[in-house]
């Protein structure tokens, strides 16, 4: 399944320290250029870019499919399409959906640390427009049992925030992809659940 990070920053993240992306890379100039963190003698600014960055991409590591679930269970015509088939068990309900976004966006602050010592705070903000196309879903009892076409179309952006009396953006890195969500969202045996369903107990 493909992340977030994976979108924003390309498929490989090197687990070795020092060994980076070219995306991660390009991130962490800018970063640095911005003046995000502070100069020392023992480090360059563009080597604690590169930290701060990884520990960004390691947050991110989140599979676009979740993001996505995650909005269908909170507002959506499936939502409605799984809510009508509780009320009507074993109908079998057909959801086209020819065009479907919103945003997602996630804020974090990274420690810069040197000698086990924090010298600076960075804030990012992670931004996520999330585009469903074409999407044929089949609902009963509650659960997406089947999904026969539907793409996903995932536009990324990292900015480093600030809060100052002028607002500050700068953007670090972006990332767009089109992805088949056939092969995004593998359903289990019974069907994705859209609904909270009370427990079955057996005697």
């Amino acid at each position: 399944m493909t992340t977030i990070r994976a979108v924003l920053f390309g498929d490989l993240i090197p687990a070795q320290s020092g060994a980076t992306v070219q995306k991660i890379e390009e991130a962490a100039e800018r970063l640095a250029g911005a003046g995000a963190v502070p100069q020392r003698a023992e480090t360059s600014p563009v080597a604690m870019a590169r930290v701060v960055l990884t520990k960004v991409a390691d947050v991110l590591n989140v599979p676009v499919c979740d993001v996505l679930v995650g909005a269908w269970r909170t507002r959506s015509t499936l939502l409605e399409a799984a809510r009508e088939s509780l009320k009507q068990p074993g109908t079998v309900r057909h959801v086209a959906v020819t065009s479907y976004a919103f945003p997602w966006d996630y804020s974090m602050d990274v420690d810069v640390t040197l000698n086990g010592v924090a010298i600076a705070t960075v804030s990012v903000t992670t931004t996520v427009e999330l585009s469903v196309l074409t999407l044929n879903a089949f609902v009963q009892n509650g659960r997406i049992t089947r999904i026969s076409s539907g793409d996903i179309v995932i536009a990324t952006g990292l900015h480093l925030t600030g809060s100052t009396a002028v607002p500050v953006e700068i953007p670090l890195a972006h990332g767009e992809r089109k992805l088949p969500l056939i092969y995004e969202l593998p359903l289990p045996a019974g069907g994705l659940s859209l609904v909270d369903q009370p427990a079955t107990f057996r005697g």
